[in-house]
């Protein structure tokens, strides 16, 4: 399946500039992992040590956030849209 991710403005830099590159994979994990292995600084804002999500990582698959869903292993279909968000905090 073919899934197109939109990146923040802040993490353009490390997608050459691509706002918003279409991608494969069966699942949220497959896609993200072909993300970063098309552009490989994106891993580390990503993923964990573990494998998992960044804690401050917010994914979005279709306006609905994959907590709510399977997480990396929610399916995909074609034309679906990811959308990351970093979770802001501070005070």
């Amino acid at each position: 399946m073919t899934a197109v991710v939109r990146i923040p403005g802040v993490w353009r830099g490390l997608t050459a500039g691509e706002a918003a590159p279409l991608l494969e994979g069966d699942t949220v994990g497959e896609v993200l992992r072909n993300l970063t292995e098309r552009y490989p600084d994106m891993r580390d804002r990503l993923f964990a040590a573990g494998g998992g999500l960044k804690p401050y990582l917010n994914v979005f698959l279709n306006q609905v956030d994959i907590r709510s869903l399977d997480e990396l292993e929610t399916q995909v279909l074609d034309g679906d849209e990811l959308l990351l968000l970093m979770a802001i905090s501070g005070g």
